[in-house]
C-alpha cells in the first residue's frame, strides 16, 4: 500500500502478488519497484513546476521496504 503518493493510499495488487510465494533478492525488490511505478504518471502544477521525483522516490521506497521484509524474517 502507498501512502503519500496520491490523494489516497494506493494498493499494489500485481506487485503484492509478484512477491508472493519469492525469494526476496536485490534484482526482486528492483523488478517490484519498477513494476509499482510502471504506470505512474507526474503532475504539472500550473506554475509549470513538476512532481516527477515522486515517482523515483516511490519506487526507491518500494525497493527498500521489499528488502526489508527479508530482514524481518
Amino acid at each position: 500500500m502507498l501512502g503519500g503518493v496520491a490523494a489516497m493510499p494506493w494498493r499494489q495488487t500485481e506487485v503484492e502478488q509478484m512477491l508472493n510465494g519469492q525469494t526476496v533478492s536485490a534484482e526482486l525488490a528492483a523488478q517490484a519497484a519498477t513494476l509499482a511505478v510502471r504506470d505512474a504518471r507526474p503532475l504539472v502544477s500550473t506554475r509549470g513546476t513538476s512532481n516527477t521525483a515522486k515517482v523515483a522516490l516511490t519506487a526507491a521506497l518500494v525497493r527498500r521496504a521489499v528488502l526489508r521484509m527479508a530482514d524481518s524474517k
